[in-house]
């Protein structure tokens, strides 16, 4: 009877080891994705921040490039003007109506005002087209960054119920 009694003591103490080892294993488990977690949230955090970064630069560059429009708008409009008033001088000294020598000083105003609003308006242009290639540049990084975000939050949804069911 004796030796049945430390049979079932020794069955048990072998059963009590095999779970204290396995809850052994399962807290280091535990350890390893409570850090993961910690570390997901924080990726998280990081993100969002570079996200609300980013569209500010974007929202940013967008005003830029909505300014230089606005600006470009003004100087075709008046080199527009201008071209206008040079046909009105050439057609002015056709038919006779203008003093030679004043009608020439103001066409060659006209002209100079013309070209230097035309190289202005080219430098515009390029500036607005690099404007234009960092706005879309932004936009396709915070497009990268929110689907960088639900990823990482996918995988942290992940590891929580991973993190629920060992702790269950």
């Amino acid at each position: 009877r004796l030796s049945g009694l430390q049979s079932e003591v020794r069955a048990r103490e072998d059963i009590s080891d095999d779970l204290n080892r396995r809850i052994a294993e399962l807290e280091g488990e535990l350890s390893a994705s409570s850090a993961a977690l910690r570390q997901r949230d924080k990726t998280i955090c990081d993100l969002k921040a570079e996200i609300r970064t980013r569209a500010a630069d974007a929202r940013h560059t967008e005003e830029k490039h909505n300014t230089l429009s606005v600006e470009r708008d003004r100087l075709e409009a008046e080199l527009t003007g201008i071209r206008t008033e040079i046909e009105e001088l050439r057609e002015a000294d056709l038919s006779g109506k203008l003093d030679p020598a004043r009608a020439e000083g103001q066409l060659s105003d006209a002209a100079a005002r013309g070209t230097e609003l035309s190289a202005q308006l080219k430098r515009t242009e390029a500036y607005a087209d690099q404007i234009r290639r960092q706005l879309s540049d932004k936009t396709d990084e915070v497009a990268y960054l929110e689907k960088s975000l639900q990823h990482t939050r996918l995988e942290l949804r992940e590891a929580t119920e991973l993190v629920e069911k060992l702790e269950s």
